[in-house]
C-alpha cells in the first residue's frame, strides 16, 4: 500500500539493489573468483549482518549452497568479514515506509528485531549492531573462524562492533590504506597455516 519516492539520488523501493551480483559459491577456480572480485560494484548501504549471513550459508554444507564440507574437527572453516563502513539504514521523516527500503524491508515492515514504535535514527542503527553480533555469534558457534578488517575507518562503533565480531580480538585487522589490504590478508592465511600446522 505504499507510495515509492525517493527525495534522494537513488531508487528507493522494492527493486532497490536488486541488480547486485549473485553469490559465487565455494570453488577452487580462481581464474572466476579474480572475475567476479573485479565485476562487483558498491551500492547501497553497509549492512555488515547481512553479509555476514551470507558468509554463513555459503560455508554450510546445507542449502542454499551444497558446496561446502561437512563441519568437522578435520576441516577448518573461515570467514573473512571486511568493511569499510558501520551499518546504516536511513531513517526518512514524511516516506510511507520510514526508511530507505533494506534487506529488511521498511522500518515500517517491522522486520529489524528492536526498532519498535516511534522509532529514531540511533534505534536503527542499534538495532543493526545488535543484529550483526548475532549473525557472528551465529557463525562462530558452527566453528567458523571469523576475522574481521575494517578498512580506512577510524571510531569506536566499528572497532568495538569488528572486534566483538572476530572470534578472537587479534583476528580483529585495522586496516587503514587499502593498499596495505595484501598484507592483511597475508597475516591472516599465516595465522591459518600456523593453526593447520599445529594439529
Amino acid at each position: 500500500n505504499y507510495r515509492y519516492y525517493s527525495d534522494v539520488d537513488t531508487e528507493i523501493g522494492p527493486s532497490f539493489s536488486c541488480e547486485m551480483r549473485t553469490i559465487t559459491p565455494l570453488t577452487s577456480n580462481y581464474a572466476v573468483l579474480r572475475s567476479e572480485i573485479d565485476s562487483l560494484v558498491s551500492s547501497g548501504s553497509t549492512n555488515i549482518s547481512e553479509g555476514v549471513s551470507w558468509g554463513l550459508r555459503v560455508l554450510s554444507p546445507q542449502y542454499p549452497f551444497r558446496e561446502a564440507d561437512q563441519y568437522s574437527s578435520k576441516v577448518q572453516k573461515v570467514m573473512v568479514v571486511l568493511s569499510d563502513g558501520n551499518n546504516m539504514i536511513v531513517k526518512r521523516d514524511g516516506h510511507p515506509g520510514g526508511s530507505d527500503f533494506s534487506a529488511y524491508g521498511y522500518m515500517e515492515n517491522r522486520r529489524l528485531e528492536g526498532v519498535e514504535g516511534r522509532y529514531d535514527q540511533q534505534e536503527i542503527l542499534d538495532a543493526m549492531d545488535a543484529r550483526t553480533q548475532l549473525a557472528c555469534q551465529n557463525a562462530k558457534a558452527v566453528g567458523i573462524r571469523v576475522f574481521t578488517i575494517r578498512l580506512a575507518l577510524e571510531d569506536d562503533r566499528s572497532e568495538n562492533l569488528l572486534t566483538e565480531c572476530a572470534s578472537d580480538p587479534e583476528d580483529f585487522i585495522d586496516v587503514q590504506d587499502s593498499d596495505d589490504l595484501d598484507e592483511a590478508f597475508a597475516e591472516i592465511a599465516d595465522r591459518i597455516s600456523i593453526l593447520y600446522l599445529s594439529h
